[in-house]
């Protein structure tokens, strides 16, 4: 399944989010929706589809996301690595 749906929803906005390792796209789009500053990885077919206006999301970034942890268990569980340029976008920007 995709990570993040819009669901067929109107004007959704997706900011400052996290999608990993969905069996299907980390993200999925509908026409009217807005995709700001989000992480995508590790997901089965792709980050996210070409639907919508996408800004700033890991996937029109240049690298690879790190994450300092990728056991749900860890207080850094899907944290970006610093230095690694994701710092600033995902679910823990700004914290």
């Amino acid at each position: 399944a995709n990570g993040i749906d819009y669901n067929s929803g109107v004007d959704v906005i997706f900011r400052f989010n996290t999608s990993f390792q969905n069996d299907s796209l980390g993200y999925y789009l509908g026409d009217t929706t807005s995709a700001d500053q989000n992480i995508s990885s590790g997901n089965g077919n792709g980050d996210a589809n070409t639907a919508g206006t996408q800004t700033d999301n890991s996937w029109q970034r240049a690298g690879t996301v790190q994450f300092i942890s990728q056991d749900p268990s860890s207080p850094d569980f899907l944290r970006p690595t610093p230095g690694g340029g994701f710092e600033d976008i995902g679910a823990y920007a700004g914290l």
